[in-house]
């Protein structure tokens, strides 16, 4: 299962997660990560990555038996894990390095 964005929301809500508007208030634009856990570390194969923001909303408290992925200087949860289940992304990674 995976949640981008609006999806990750919706699925953390799902599952007993809060998510509320952030106070920051929006977040548009490539934003740097701040930290990544070791589980995402491991899971992305990097220890950094940049991410494409369009949101206002942000997940506030994980729903039980997840794992939080890292945070940006304004979003706690950039994403989520579920323990040997399954991966769920809020922000859209930066691909461009890619093309």
């Amino acid at each position: 299962m995976v949640g981008c964005c609006f999806g990750h929301q919706i699925i953390s809500k799902a599952l007993g997660g809060e998510v509320e508007a952030n106070p920051y208030g929006w977040s548009i634009g490539l934003v740097p990560t701040q930290s990544l856990s070791p589980t995402a570390k491991s899971l992305m194969n990097t220890s950094q990555i940049d991410l494409l923001y369009i949101h206002r909303d942000h997940v506030r408290q994980l729903p039980p038996d997840m794992i939080s992925l890292g945070q940006t200087n304004t979003c706690k949860i950039i994403g989520s894990v579920k323990r040997h289940s399954s991966y769920i992304q809020l922000e859209i990674p930066n691909e461009r390095e890619k093309f």
